[in-house]
């Protein structure tokens, strides 16, 4: 018996760009055997539009729920006329602008994690500090057992 085909369009909104969502959407629609695309739309959303046995949809649908826990998914299905890819890839809208995005959100994540550790090694110097002046007094202390 032959599986009934469909075709959905999907939108998945909270925080789904720059953080490798999509790459992770392509390998699962790979996985499953999927037709279709996806990519970053422009009001911040990944979008999927997507070919499949109907069987395979409540899986793909669980996965991609399951990839960042809380996203707000949205999935329709369309009846179109158009040939999707095979194998389920990922697009790139603007190359150039994602790498730029990419490369400042690298940049900011590295400049939090100077920050953040500054204390750290502070607190690391007070530490050898301490440390020194116990070995001295442990020094002075042996000098006069002796």
């Amino acid at each position: 018996m032959q599986q009934k085909i469909k075709k959905y369009n999907i939108t998945i909104r909270d925080h789904v760009q720059l953080v490798g969502y999509r790459g992770q959407v392509e390998l699962i629609g790979q996985e499953l055997g999927l037709h279709g695309i996806v990519f970053n739309a422009p009001d911040g959303s990944v979008k999927v539009v997507a070919e499949g046995e109907e069987s395979v949809f409540d899986v793909f649908l669980d996965e991609l729920k399951r990839i960042r826990a809380g996203v707000d998914l949205e999935a329709r299905e369309v009846s179109m006329d158009i040939d999707l890819p095979v194998p389920f890839s990922r697009v790139a809208t603007n190359e150039q602008l994602e790498q730029m995005n990419r490369f400042d959100k690298g940049i900011e994540l590295l400049s939090r994690i100077d920050s953040n550790t500054r204390p750290l090694a502070e607190s690391l110097n007070t530490l050898v500090d301490g440390q020194d002046k116990m070995l001295n007094i442990l020094g002075k202390i042996e000098s006069k057992m002796k």
